[in-house]
């Protein structure tokens, strides 16, 4: 057993390893590149403000998931007898009969203005973005 926690430490050494060399290789190429005025400095420009975005949404999207997470734990640590999560029911239909008028409400609270309050959210040149192509298609 020893012998297996030790191979696998020495394995998880490695990938991190590998990925620290692999992100130092790609920021170096990646800041060589702009130093140089080339024909993609542009593109590059427009990636890099693009991985930031996405970066920033991720940790958005995260704070949200530990939020949702935390909020769901002292929900589930009070749940009552009669919540349709309780097993010991003897009848089935009774928890089938609970749950689907909460299926039914969420289904119902997904408007076109929760939509555009996510769309809201997006960066401006992707607001901007998202206006021209629906122009186009208009």
């Amino acid at each position: 057993m020893n012998v297996l926690a030790k191979l696998r430490e020495q394995c998880l050494l490695m990938m991190f390893t590998l990925f620290c060399l692999f992100s130092l290789s790609i920021g170096t190429l990646t800041l060589i590149a702009l130093r140089n005025n080339g024909v993609h400095k542009p593109e590059l420009k427009n990636t890099l403000n693009s991985m930031g975005s996405n970066f920033k949404a991720l940790l958005g999207n995260l704070k949200t998931l530990l939020t949702l997470l935390i909020k769901d734990l002292f929900n589930n640590s009070s749940i009552s007898e009669n919540s349709p999560l309780n097993i010991k029911q003897d009848a089935g239909s009774n928890i089938i009969s609970e749950i689907q008028p909460k299926v039914l409400d969420i289904e119902s609270s997904n408007s076109n203005d929760d939509q555009d309050s996510r769309i809201s959210e997006f960066c401006p040149e992707v607001m901007q973005l998202i206006e021209e192509e629906e122009e186009k298609a208009a």
